[in-house]
């Protein structure tokens, strides 16, 4: 079993930078992500009810009898 000489927290450090910097501007826009949450997961709901009304109910009687 081999064991790595780098040190983690200097491996890691770039990335651990980069995720606290990505935090600070997602808590300084933290309420125009939140509508644009919301707006994203309304679209997704409308979308898949859409599709299920279009896809996934039955046929019509007339339609549906006919052989």
């Amino acid at each position: 079993m081999r064991i790595s000489s780098h040190n983690p927290e200097t491996t890691f450090l770039p990335e651990i930078n980069r995720l606290e910097a990505d935090l600070l501007i997602m808590e300084r826009f933290s309420e125009a992500l939140n509508t644009i949450d919301e707006e994203v997961c309304d679209a997704v709901k409308r979308r898949e009810r859409e599709y299920k009304d279009a896809h996934l109910h039955s046929t019509p009687r007339p339609v549906k009898h006919r052989r």
